[in-house]
């Protein structure tokens, strides 16, 4: 599975106003808890839900991946960013 660049809040919204990424909500977990659960994480993705980070998310970054193959997101090499 190939690496993605940090989620970066901003370039999410530029995403989801050009429709290649909606919010996708999900209903309130009820106990019994899966291990991964995370009472203080909220996940973006997911409309706010409390169950995971949106970084995180798998969700996403497989709809990520879908939209990398479909040649409709990409991103820019700029080479090594030391100073």
């Amino acid at each position: 599975m190939r690496g993605l660049p940090p989620t970066q809040g901003r370039h999410n919204k530029a995403r989801e106003e050009q429709k290649l990424i909606e919010v996708v909500p999900m209903k309130p977990l009820e106990p019994l808890y899966p291990r991964s659960y995370d009472p203080n994480a909220r996940c973006d993705y997911h409309g706010g839900a409390i169950r995971h980070a949106t970084e995180r998310c798998w969700s996403l970054k497989y709809k990520v991946y879908d939209l990398l193959d479909d040649e409709l997101l990409g991103f820019e090499d700029k080479g090594p960013q030391c100073t």
